[in-house]
């Protein structure tokens, strides 16, 4: 049985007050964590005036994560496909550089969509069939981390912790509430006692089995995967 997913930032809450025209308007503030690629990641306080947008983003990417998870556990494409690119979405000179395609035309909303519904493909047995996922692998490769374990039987195998991550902001001042890494930690695992995004990149052998992670991006057309949904960040190859 698969426990309830929590979320360290609604345990970490605390009560700011903000000063209104009308008076006094009372709000939960929480740590905010932020990839920093330049210097690495840190703990960073929103300043005050933002702590209403924060909390409401952290909220909306809380749902977003609890929903992928329930998703996977069903077999469910439809709530994984919510924040693919469409072809036309990235055809718009304004999609940015996560829209995209990949060189060889995979990676759109329709390939993703056929794919996610063929149990031979690459993509279903990422997510739900650890058997076939290995099958895939050359036999000295099949414990490297992206294909040790589906997803589907990573959130089987017990309880979760969801963390939510910003990335710095492009002039490096603050936090980008755009753009935000998803990690589901085992509970009770040693990755669960990490405070970084830093730490969890430089922990990628513990993939599969006390973490995974999704990056998502805002854009103007809703949210949308900066990379494919759950699959190992780094070449396996």
């Amino acid at each position: 049985m698969v426990g309830r997913v929590s979320t360290r930032w609604r345990r970490i809450c605390g009560r700011l007050l903000l000063t209104a025209s009308a008076g006094l308007l009372f709000c939960t503030a929480m740590d905010v964590f932020v990839s920093d690629a330049a210097s690495g990641p840190q703990l960073w306080r929103a300043p005050s005036q933002n702590k209403v947008d924060e909390v409401r983003r952290l909220e909306e990417l809380s749902q977003i994560a609890e929903g992928l998870r329930a998703a996977v556990l069903r077999k469910d494409p439809e709530p994984l496909l919510k924040y693919y690119w469409r072809d036309a979405e990235k055809s718009n000179p304004s999609s940015g550089a996560w829209g995209l395609p990949n060189a060889d035309g995979t990676g759109t909303y329709e390939s993703e969509k056929e794919l996610l519904e063929n149990p031979a493909s690459p993509s279903y047995r990422l997510l739900f069939d650890t058997s076939c996922l290995r099958a895939m692998a050359l036999s000295e490769r099949r414990d490297d981390p992206g294909f040790r374990l589906a997803v589907r039987d990573f959130f089987l195998s017990g309880p979760v912790t969801i963390e939510i991550f910003f990335q710095v902001s492009p002039d490096g001042a603050g936090v980008d509430l755009d753009r935000a890494v998803l990690v589901y930690v085992r509970t009770g695992s040693p990755s669960g006692k990490f405070s970084r995004l830093q730490e969890f990149e430089g922990a990628v052998d513990k993939w599969a089995d006390e973490f995974l992670w999704v990056q998502i991006a805002l854009t103007r057309f809703g949210w949308r995967y900066e990379q494919a949904v759950f699959v190992f960040p780094y070449d396996t190859d």
